[in-house]
């Protein structure tokens, strides 16, 4: 994890563009100098939970814990208070988002699926992007991968020829209601009316 994360910061800061990184709370408890340099460097620091289980799998007490555990590590280690979470393995239910709520945090999702974890294609990862994203598109992909690594570049050339420019979701969706779920600009934009 630190060397495919520290590659793909250092390719954000040599463009000058910002990401949301979602972190696992056991991951940041072991790796608090990376946690730091996400914040440090501006981006969206997120919960990924702490341990990547399938939280509706879980009794509410465990959803809950894994929740605020990570909020606490996260807060601990890098100072900031997550406002986003992203479900692992994109499984959540009612307890999810009302555990989320309660932890002060906003549901993620997306509506760009790059698969980078399955396919480890980085040429496939970047056409996914370019040909499905929009303006307002929330993509996901995974920092932990060599071959997401090498597609980013290509990503964010692409995204800024299309002309959009990758942003945080803090700067995309800034003022998130706890417990909502998020997959695009437009969710957000649907709730502030």
């Amino acid at each position: 994890m630190p060397g495919t994360t520290d590659a793909i910061l250092d390719i954000y800061a040599s463009r000058g563009v910002k990401a949301s990184f979602f972190m696992i709370g056991q991951n940041v408890a072991e790796h608090p100098e990376l946690a730091r340099r996400v914040k440090d460097e501006g981006h969206t620091v997120g919960n990924h939970s702490y341990n990547h289980l399938r939280l509706p799998e879980h009794p509410d007490k465990k959803i809950w814990n894994e929740l605020f555990a990570t909020n606490w590590e996260i807060q601990e280690q890098t100072g900031v208070e997550a406002k986003w979470m992203r479900p692992p393995y994109t499984d959540y239910d009612g307890r999810v988002t009302e555990a989320s709520r309660d932890a002060g945090l906003s549901v993620t999702a997306w509506d760009v699926d790059t698969a980078d974890w399955e396919h480890k294609n980085p040429e496939r990862t970047c056409k996914t992007v370019l040909d499905q994203a929009k303006g307002g598109s929330i993509v996901v992909m995974h920092d932990v991968h060599k071959e997401t690594v090498a597609s980013t570049e290509c990503i964010i050339d692409g995204l800024l020829a299309k002309g959009l420019v990758p942003v945080t979701l803090d700067q995309l969706v800034p003022n998130p209601t706890p417990g909502t779920v998020y997959r695009t600009r437009t969710d957000f934009d649907a709730f502030s009316n």
